[in-house]
């Protein structure tokens, strides 16, 4: 089987200072779904992903909510 971490590169700030950011899920969910898996992440985005026991594929990408901080989401 495998061990990865889905991540993607995001860039924030305005057009004279652009940060670019590697995130990832860090602690999630994962829920099963029509035979894929959805999974919302730690920080707020939701993921649709193909999950084999080659590997994964990220179908979409969502940012549903803006967390703080990993580990301060409250419910």
């Amino acid at each position: 089987m495998w061990r990865v971490n889905p991540e993607w590169e995001e860039s924030n700030g305005d057009r004279r200072r652009q940060h670019r950011q590697t995130l990832g899920t860090f602690r999630g969910t994962l829920l099963w779904v029509d035979g894929k898996f959805l999974a919302l992440g730690e920080l707020g985005h939701l993921l649709w992903l193909d999950l084999t026991p080659k590997g994964f594929k990220q179908l979409s990408r969502a940012w549903l909510f803006a967390a703080r901080e990993p580990g301060l989401c409250r419910f």
